[in-house]
């Protein structure tokens, strides 16, 4: 009987191993563990930590109204602007 069961197990694990993806919406990345780390050299947003560190966002979570390539930016007393994604420079 283990013998058995151990069969019908391993089909099991190998059809729930999932390839990466090329991105991930904002609710994937939050839900598993990630949250918002910035832009990458490509200027796109992307997962840090949890399940998929270093993945793109499949559309930029700060991005709201602004064009491609920009995000939304809060100043205190001043308002909401559209400033460029610029990579993050820490290595």
């Amino acid at each position: 009987m283990a013998l058995g069961a151990a069969l019908a197990v391993a089909p099991m694990a190998t059809a729930s191993a999932a390839t990466t993806p090329t991105t991930v919406t904002a609710d994937q990345c939050f839900d598993n563990g990630g949250f918002f780390g910035g832009y990458n050299s490509d200027a796109r947003a992307f997962c840090t930590r949890g399940t998929y560190d270093g993945i793109p966002f499949d559309k930029d979570p700060r991005q709201g109204w602004c064009p491609d390539g920009q995000h939304i930016v809060f100043r205190y007393l001043q308002g909401l602007f559209c400033v460029p994604n610029v990579p993050n420079t820490k290595g």
